[in-house]
């Protein structure tokens, strides 16, 4: 029940990052549409159509993007997002428009930027009606034109370095983005030769820095992109729509994010405190690991990247009282309702209360929470990729981010500041392997002035977790995890009292 949609989820938010690097756009045309094919693992897996519209007053910039991945012996599934961007033609940020479907799920979000510089945004996913909002345009921040005329105002000069801000439309969040210009080279494109500049581009978000390489023309017009991306390598390159929507075969990655167990581990060995070492792989930059309540995070001495991770069982602590008035400001934070988690919906707010019953215990609540969703979703499969909390309440089916998500939503709506927490568990079994570590998603909730956690999917959390990354329950979280999953091997597990 772990480790298909999950991995095709973290595909799905690289690309989305990815679309606003990898865009070929025309200068000098009214309208033109250009394309670009997709490759992961040398198999080309999908497409983009960049269309660019060029007026007396304003640009717009039109994205397609369509993928295909495959997920074991299944049939591929298609992914697709759309963005619409529109600015003035000194590249201020006017409008913006982002769709994204996949795994039968889907979210839009669309924003308009006054010229008092707020932000005016709507955003949804399947199954609710879009919220609305108003934030303060960030500072600096630029769209695709905007970025492009910076490209052009700093020039292709090899050594030249600079950085920009980008706004990303599906997350309404900024990049950092640093660029450093290399030298020209002689690249191929599908077996046409061009002379292009090497640009690295080194995207920062949410505390990781994801490298990308560009081969771009003199008007910083990009014409193939490279990226690792979690142990692959990743490549859009620019082509005829023929070949564009040419068949794909898209490269079979289910298995990049299983990980290996060095040894067998028992139920009696996960209830103890176990240490896991972890070596990254040839070509990783690093891995990101973080330390939590449960979980500490150390080098270990005379291993050049040698990582230690050591996973322990913690009681959740009694006394709290539901629900939380303290003043700690993460906790605050995790207590509000994001567009996936929509603790304040009705329906969710219902099942809350049905969960947790007449507990005033936040420890019990949790308990009670914990079996709860374990119990509600009555279709446990690999059908659906990443719904929200109110599409599983509604459709009650799913696999282990659908049980943190439901059940991260029915804290928050209890009283009890919650979070997702993803990552990796070990599995005695799974998909025909044994003692393996797979994809996995759960939930932590905040008691005691702890963040503890529980897991919804397997009823119960123990010292086989591996946490990666933590997050609101928003898909941009997973480029946390683009530098960590196929990144590392494990290498030494050491089971203690």
């Amino acid at each position: 029940m772990r480790g298909k949609q999950f991995l095709g989820l973290v595909l799905t938010t690289v690309f989305t990052f990815l679309l606003f690097f990898g865009t070929v756009c025309i200068a000098g045309e009214t309208t033109k549409t250009e394309w670009m094919a997709v490759f992961l693992q040398g198999k080309k897996m999908g497409c983009m159509k960049a269309v660019r519209i060029s007026g007396d007053s304003k640009t717009i910039t039109h994205q397609e993007l369509t993928l295909q991945i495959k997920r074991g012996g299944a049939l591929p599934v298609e992914i697709r997002n759309m963005t619409e961007l529109e600015e003035t033609k000194d590249g201020h940020p006017l409008a913006f428009k982002f769709e994204q479907s996949s795994f039968g799920s889907s979210m839009k979000s669309q924003g308009m930027i006054s010229q008092d510089g707020r932000l005016h945004v709507k955003v949804g996913t399947a199954g609710q009606q879009m919220k609305e909002s108003t934030i303060d345009w960030p500072q600096g921040a630029v769209m695709e034109e905007g970025s492009r005329l910076v490209a052009r105002k700093m020039g292709l000069k090899a050594g030249t370095s600079y950085e920009y801000r980008q706004f990303l439309p599906d997350s309404l969040q900024v990049m950092d983005v640093l660029v450093k210009v290399g030298n020209k080279e002689d690249v191929d494109l599908l077996g046409r030769v061009m002379p292009l500049t090497k640009v690295e581009q080194h995207l920062k978000s949410r505390g990781e820095t994801l490298s990308v390489v560009s081969y771009v023309d003199e008007q910083s017009d990009s014409y193939k992109v490279i990226m690792p991306m979690m142990g692959m390598t990743m490549e859009m390159i620019a082509c005829t729509e023929q070949y564009a929507l040419s068949r794909n075969d898209p490269a079979d990655f289910f298995n990049v994010g299983l990980i290996p167990s060095p040894k067998p581990l028992s139920q009696t060995d996960l209830k103890r405190t176990v240490s896991y070492e972890l070596i990254p792989k040839d070509g990783a930059s690093h891995v990101s690991v973080p330390s939590s309540e449960e979980q500490k995070v150390s080098k270990r001495e005379g291993k050049v990247g040698s990582i230690m991770v050591t996973v322990a069982n913690i009681v959740m602590p009694a006394g709290d009282k539901l629900p939380y008035q303290g003043s700690d400001e993460a906790a605050i934070a995790a207590l509000k309702p994001t567009s996936f988690v929509q603790s304040d919906a009705k329906e969710i707010i219902d099942l809350a209360k049905k969960a947790t019953g007449d507990s005033r215990s936040t420890a019990e609540a949790v308990k009670r929470i914990q079996n709860f969703v374990f119990n509600y979703i009555t279709k446990k499969d690999l059908s659906v990729g990443y719904a929200s909390a109110l599409e599983v309440a509604k459709g009650r089916e799913g696999d282990c981010t659908e049980h943190a998500i439901l059940a991260a939503a029915l804290c928050k709506a209890a009283g009890i500041p919650a979070r997702i927490v993803t990552g990796l568990v070990y599995a005695a079994q799974f998909s025909g392997r044994r003692s393996i570590f797979v994809p996995h998603a759960w939930t932590q909730a905040y008691v005691g002035g702890k963040w503890i956690s529980f897991d919804a999917a397997l009823k119960g959390f123990d010292a086989s977790h591996i946490a990666l990354s933590f997050g609101d329950g928003d898909p941009s979280y997973f480029f946390n995890l683009i530098n960590s999953l196929g990144s590392f091997a494990i290498t030494d597990i050491n089971v203690r009292e």
